[in-house]
């Protein structure tokens, strides 16, 4: 009987305590979260506004392609489409319908004609190759000017 009126006394006095808890941390802590959260002001600019043509023109302006684009067959690797300045290979993905950027992703190459070439740039959908493996920094950065990589 002891023991059965400590363990009733016991929770009573557990659910009392947890009643009069400080709720002024909580919601200071939830207030702080609040505040610490950033909107869009009007001068941010949006990173919707670009596209694989855009970035193909900033790798241009740069100096580092030139030609006429050879469209490239993609499909096998999952990407939608694939523009070739030479060396240069430009590719767009989406990740919304298709695993295979995701996949080309995390292991940083696309199979292209059988040969694994690295990824040298990503922004956005958006990779850059060089299928001689030979990187040329100044197109990853002007390729990089635009849209997630600026």
């Amino acid at each position: 009987m002891k023991k059965c009126a400590l363990v009733i006394l016991t929770v009573i006095m557990m659910l009392s305590l947890a009643a009069c808890s400080d709720k002024t941390a909580e919601s200071a802590s939830a207030a702080q979260k609040t505040k610490n959260t950033q909107s869009p002001s009007g001068n941010q600019k949006s990173d919707t506004a670009y596209n694989l043509d855009n970035l193909i023109e900033a790798v241009k302006k740069a100096g580092c392609i030139s030609g006429d684009p050879a469209s490239i067959d993609v499909k096998d690797i999952g990407a939608e489409k694939g523009i070739a300045y030479g060396n240069v290979v430009f590719l767009q993905y989406d990740p919304y319908t298709s695993n295979a950027y995701f996949d080309a992703y995390d292991a940083n190459q696309v199979i292209l004609n059988g040969k694994a070439v690295e990824i040298a740039a990503i922004n956005g959908p958006y990779f850059m190759l060089f299928l001689d493996g030979n990187v040329d920094q100044s197109a990853v950065k002007a390729f990089y000017s635009l849209g997630f990589g600026s």
